[in-house]
């Protein structure tokens, strides 16, 4: 780490997951061979589409789409495509007994979210990063986890976890 970089917490972790129409058979990666792969052009998610063998990515976004999200699933459920990859948290809303699709597989990426902070003002960083150990080590944090986002797992252990 350079001088004068501090390393903060992340605010949540998540991972990547492959979406698929439900009964499709789609299980791992093995299962994608040939099979046509949505993921937002450019992105990590797309980066993680490349690396199925045998896969087809298909791009979306970069015909200035108000909402590539809803287009990817628009072709996912028409047959366009075979699956989407995005990260895990995003196909929380559709829950566990969406009729259309299903989760196939997920890959643990680890990807890190946290809150970009001008550079000029370390104070708001600190004062962020402060509060959000705070909300953790009390379980607040977990406990609005649990609520919002019951099918991930939490990614911080708790205080007595940790012992």
């Amino acid at each position: 780490m350079r001088p004068g970089h501090h390393r903060f917490r992340p605010y949540a972790v998540f991972h990547e997951s492959v979406l698929v129409r439900r009964g499709s058979g789609i299980c791992t990666p093995d299962d994608l061979v040939e099979r046509r792969i949505a993921a937002i052009d450019g992105s990590t998610n797309m980066a993680l589409a490349e690396t199925f063998t045998g896969a087809v990515p298909v791009a979306f976004g970069d015909d200035g789409s108000d909402d590539v999200y809803a287009d990817m699933l628009t072709a996912l459920e028409s047959g366009e495509v075979d699956g989407v990859v995005d990260d895990d948290v995003v196909f929380v809303p559709l829950g566990e007994n969406d009729r259309r699709f299903e989760v196939a597989f997920t890959v643990p990426t680890g990807n890190r979210w946290a809150l970009g902070v001008a550079k000029h003002r370390p104070e708001v960083r600190e004062h962020l990063d402060a509060a959000l150990g705070r909300v953790i080590t009390d379980g607040r944090h977990r406990a609005v986890w649990e609520q919002w986002l019951p099918t991930l797992d939490y990614p911080f252990p708790t205080p007595d976890e940790e012992a």
